[in-house]
């Protein structure tokens, strides 16, 4: 695997931890990580579709945000098209989250 890939797969593993932990922040497990990043579909689904409200979203980007010190662009925050791991995800791969560690 080439860096590249496997640094967007580190971002990708990063967006799907927080948002399953964010997921189960009422003690229930509903999806676990393996699952959200094997399922294609999942991957692309809006994070209100997969039960977070408005304000775990913005919990799980502040957390993404300063754990890599990189700020989630406002569409990726506000276009339910890309509200999803996938966008976030790729938002953080494009700004250059991750580099050196993956």
């Amino acid at each position: 695997m080439n860096p590249d890939d496997a640094r967007l797969r580190a971002c990708e593993r990063l967006v799907a931890t927080a948002v399953v932990d964010a997921l189960a922040g009422d003690g229930t497990a509903r999806l676990s990580v393996a699952a959200l990043l094997a399922d294609a579909d999942l991957r692309s689904t809006d994070f209100a579709l997969l039960g977070l409200g408005s304000l775990d979203w913005m919990r799980v980007a502040t957390r993404l945000e300063s754990e890599t010190g990189v700020e989630l662009d406002d569409e990726v925050l506000t276009d339910p098209g890309r509200r999803c791991l996938l966008g976030w995800s790729g938002c953080l791969f494009t700004a250059g989250a991750l580099v050196g560690t993956a």
